[in-house]
């Protein structure tokens, strides 16, 4: 458990010195209580923080504390750089007790750049548009330690606050600090802060408690739980998943099917440039085979688009083979539904999806289960579209949606 320091920092001009010398958008009341939480860390905890420009915050959090640091900044705003950053820490002697990850944070929250519950106190100061902001909180969550504390700056926005009440509300989470300030060129706290200290949801430890993921779940934990206890209730014999990246849902997929299940997934590799290439292509290459082998589960892997006529085909031919197997005649030109469980979590433009469900959908079983990922409104998907559609047609269906003011994810279920 980390210390709580509950009262407002009383000394902010130990930090002039800082905001003077090092380029930034911040003030010395924040560096100072970000000192503090982070003088309070027990070892082996990190202080890790979303958006570094320069490092004002981060040398303001370091400074005279023994804590290892994590920068995570893309240098996408603002004209700051990674060398710039790089010659902040060299000039401060911080260099050896700071990882900087110049990259997407989207991207570290999801390929484990970090260990499980590893930071202690974290700073959030990326991209403030609601829907960034809330995933820079929604993706960070299995990083965070018990009792950890996050600070968010620049709550005197209403994306931003609206953003962040709304992840604290979705975890009732303990506000240590709410500043509001009145001008942030002449206030010691800049454009605002909101303080609370992280509690860990009893929605994480249901799946959680079973067997660590040993790859990121890119899934909200509450929705997630109770799709996996849908899931598991149905006791599914064959899965098709379309959308697989680094593998998180289909390790769960293989780790609660019935032993002798037939799970089948279709992914398509990213660019070679992305540095999810390697843990993807990993997946690919044996990693997902060697987990259904754990699990006494058979895997059938394609790596492709789902619109490839030639996968479509093969995915239809197992299916007909399965069935066969079963005693029940059929051929890949008349597939008879035999899916229990099928996933949707590739394609997010609205043909894409629409494909997926128009084309495999028809494969599930009645009593089966459709499931689409990211059914909330936001510019990067249009699945939403597609989710309305079915809504409206009279489907059977369920939403799994941790609060309907959230700006990203979501899961609907269709009921066959």
């Amino acid at each position: 458990m980390i210390a709580e320091h509950s009262r407002t920092p009383n000394t902010p001009g130990d930090f002039s010195s800082l905001v003077r010398d090092i380029p930034g958008y911040s003030a010395v009341g924040v560096l100072e209580l970000l000192n503090r939480y982070v003088r309070a860390l027990p070892p082996g905890l990190h202080y890790a923080e979303l958006g570094s420009f320069y490092g004002l915050t981060l040398v303001g959090a370091l400074l005279g504390n023994t804590a290892h640091g994590v920068a995570i900044d893309n240098f996408s705003e603002f004209g700051g750089t990674e060398a710039a950053l790089r010659a902040t820490l060299d000039r401060y002697r911080l260099a050896d007790r700071v990882d900087v990850l110049p990259i997407d944070f989207q991207t570290v929250f999801a390929e484990g750049f970090l260990p499980r519950q590893s930071v202690g106190v974290y700073f959030c100061d990326g991209p403030h548009e609601e829907e960034t902001q809330y995933l820079g909180l929604k993706l960070v969550e299995p990083l965070l330690a018990p009792g950890a504390i996050v600070v968010v700056d620049d709550t005197n926005w209403p994306l931003s606050r609206r953003a962040t009440e709304q992840w604290i509300r979705e975890h009732r989470l303990p506000v240590l600090q709410d500043i509001r300030t009145d001008d942030f060129r002449t206030s010691p706290y800049w454009n605002g802060l909101i303080v609370c200290r992280w509690i860990q949801s009893d929605c994480h430890s249901q799946w959680d408690s079973t067997q660590r993921c040993p790859v990121p779940l890119l899934q909200s934990p509450g929705e997630f739980a109770a799709l996996l206890d849908l899931y598991r209730a149905l006791e599914p014999r064959t899965v098709l998943e379309i959308g697989s990246l680094l593998g998180g849902t289909l390790w769960h997929w293989l780790r609660f099917a019935p032993p002798g299940a037939l799970v089948v997934n279709i992914d398509a590799l990213v660019s070679t440039h992305d540095t999810r290439y390697a843990r993807q292509k990993a997946g690919h290459d044996g990693v997902w085979a060697q987990w259904a082998s754990d699990f006494q589960v058979s895997l059938q892997s394609y790596a492709g688009y789902s619109t490839d006529p030639a996968i479509l085909t093969q995915v239809r031919a197992i299916l007909s083979k399965t069935i066969g197997a079963a005693g029940t005649e059929a051929t890949t030109d008349n597939v008879q539904p035999s899916l229990d469980f099928l996933f949707l979590d590739a394609d997010h433009s609205y043909a894409g999806v629409k494909f997926d469900y128009l084309h495999y959908g028809p494969l599930v079983r009645p009593g089966g289960l459709i499931v689409l990922h990211d059914i909330l409104d936001r510019p990067t998907s249009q699945v939403a579209r597609l989710w309305r559609e079915i809504v409206q047609s009279g489907a059977r269906t369920r939403e799994l949606v941790e609060s309907p003011d959230q700006p990203e994810m979501g899961i609907g279920v269709v009921f066959i």
